[in-house]
């Protein structure tokens, strides 16, 4: 079956720890589809764009993350179609 994927994606860079503490909170936030960390970045992901803003927007003021708009890489869609594979 083939699917159709419209994501968003932000990346975002700063210290280990608060990257750590960044996942663990996006994890549970609605319009947030995963969290991925990519080297020493994560990427934040969703399907709906303003849902994800909206998800982001208090932890975009802090001073030690540094937040940037990407285009969702090819493993960005390969995860989140795999995410999808066990939902009915």
């Amino acid at each position: 079956m083939l699917h159709a994927v419209s994501l968003s994606t932000w990346e975002v860079s700063g210290p280990p720890a608060r990257l750590a503490d960044v996942a663990r909170t996006l994890r549970e936030k609605a319009g947030i589809a995963h969290v991925t960390a990519f080297g020493n970045t994560l990427h934040v992901t969703g399907e709906d764009r303003h849902e994800l803003l909206r998800a982001i927007e208090p932890l975009r003021h802090d001073a030690a993350l540094s937040w940037t708009e990407a285009r969702p890489g090819l493993e960005d869609v390969f995860i989140h179609l795999m995410k999808g594979q066990g939902e009915p």
